[in-house]
């Protein structure tokens, strides 16, 4: 039972519906039974073409809408093992230890991962649509006066950590076997850039909600005057199971439209980049770095 409770709670269903299914099959029975003291009849025909038709239509956008959902869970999976990846590199036989101090090595790492928060939190707020700029603290100034008038905030950010690890592999700072690395990963994490904005962007939309409703609900009415002379006062119960099937149907594609919307599709990429940065900030330098790779 708690588990049929969890499940109508997840996808945003409530009393409410199954009150509103009933209602839209009540009224019209009582009515024409009791006040006009006749049914007031349509062809059952009429009634099994449209909910074919209303079944079909919510179900190709609820296939739509989970494939776009599906995407963007595989892209939230991409960006933590990229970005696990990236801190295991910065961390271990990038920095050529010879030319360079312990303490600058770790001054070095702490700017990097530093920079590469605030390309994860741009990316965040890329995906909700968000503009309040919360990476401005892992930026020095200059860096952030740049980065904010950029039409691509994300992308700005990954250039300017190229330009860096360039500049650092010139110095030969860097092993030139771990600058190749490190570029290539900085090219994935461009693509989830661009995955990420045709997520954002895409032409695809949900169903008018309100019209969608009136819709159910006008289905409901028809199946109930259209079964009622056959099944009496069952086609109550039998319009309503049809009609919140529509209503079931209708919140999942909500559900599942928005992939980045925690109020929605529950793809929390909001928490999964707080937790990246909060385990970040504990375990920032040097060879502490690796146990942040068990935590994200």
């Amino acid at each position: 039972m708690k588990g049929f409770y969890q499940f109508f709670k997840r996808f945003g269903l409530s009393w409410r519906y199954i009150f509103w299914s009933f209602a839209a099959a009540s009224i019209p029975f009582f009515f024409t039974s009791f006040y006009s003291k006749t049914f007031l009849v349509f062809p059952i025909i009429i009634s099994i073409f449209l909910g074919i038709l209303l079944y079909l239509y919510f179900g190709i956008f609820l296939k739509k809408a989970f494939l776009e959902w599906h995407e963007a869970q595989k892209l939230r999976k991409q960006i933590i093992g990229l970005t696990k990846t990236f801190f295991f590199q910065i961390a271990n036989n990038t920095f050529d230890d010879n030319k360079l101090a312990s303490e600058k090595i770790m001054g070095i790492q702490r700017r990097i991962i530093y920079r590469h928060l605030a390309f994860l939190i741009s990316m965040k707020e890329l995906a909700i649509q968000n503009t309040s700029k919360d990476f401005e603290g892992y930026l020095d100034k200059k860096e952030f006066n740049v980065v904010k008038r950029a039409l691509n905030v994300p992308l700005k950010i990954l250039k300017l950590q190229s330009e860096e690890l360039k500049n650092l592999n010139k110095k030969a700072y860097v092993h030139e076997q771990a600058y190749v690395d490190l570029h290539n990963l900085g090219m994935k994490f461009i693509h989830c850039v661009g995955d990420c904005e045709f997520l954002v962007n895409k032409e695809f939309h949900n169903t008018n909600y309100e019209i969608a409703n009136i819709g159910i609900c006008f289905f409901i009415v028809i199946t109930t005057l259209s079964t009622a002379p056959y099944l009496g006062f069952w086609s109550i119960f039998f319009a309503a199971f049809w009609g919140y099937g529509l209503f079931l149907l209708q919140n999942l594609q909500q559900y599942y439209l928005t992939p980045f919307n925690n109020s929605t599709s529950k793809i929390e990429i909001d928490k999964t980049i707080n937790e990246i940065e909060y385990a970040s900030l504990s375990l920032i330098v040097g060879e502490e770095v690796n146990n942040l790779l068990g935590k994200i």
